[in-house]
């Protein structure tokens, strides 16, 4: 009885050595790319907003963040008060996707926040565009990603 138990539980345990336990759900085991550099360059029309490269893993993405808020050029009424000021903001967040064996994928996400043209005492007066992606990244190849008022995000990994 003894041995047709260890058997048993050999053989259920054989038969899990695929499959893994993450937060109480069972997962299947991926292949892992292991640590993947990704050279990213953000630019509007001829301005460079990023050009870095960032690291991800299948269980560690990577993100960068820059904000800058200060006085317009403009002189503006004292009655608005730090209201009035430009702000600029640009956040990137990659994460890496290994749904299949081999075919490693990044998600990009980058938003870029900066002052209205023309607006400059306005309050809070911003605009915002995003892009949000899920692309390919083999070795060597680049991936452009394109937004609305120019943004563009091209993605290589290393």
């Amino acid at each position: 009885m003894l041995e047709l138990f260890l058997a048993t539980f050999l053989a259920a345990q054989d038969a899990r050595a695929d499959v893994r336990l993450a937060n109480d759900r069972i997962m299947p085991a991926a292949t892992s790319v292991g640590v993947v550099s990704v050279d990213l360059h953000v630019s509007t029309g001829g301005r460079v907003l990023f050009n870095d490269t960032l690291r991800v893993a299948r269980n560690s993405g990577a993100s960068f963040n820059q904000n800058r808020s200060e006085a317009s050029l403009t002189a503006c009424d004292m009655s608005r008060g730090y209201e009035s000021a430009d702000r600029h903001s640009l956040s990137i967040n990659l994460y890496l996707q290994e749904n299949t064996p081999g075919d490693p994928r990044v998600n990009v996400s980058v938003s870029w926040q900066r002052p209205v043209p023309g607006m400059e005492c306005a309050t809070d007066a911003t605009r915002m565009v995003q892009v949000t992606q899920t692309v390919r990244i083999d070795p060597g190849v680049s991936q452009t990603i394109e937004g609305d008022a120019g943004l563009r995000v091209i993605v290589t990994r290393r």
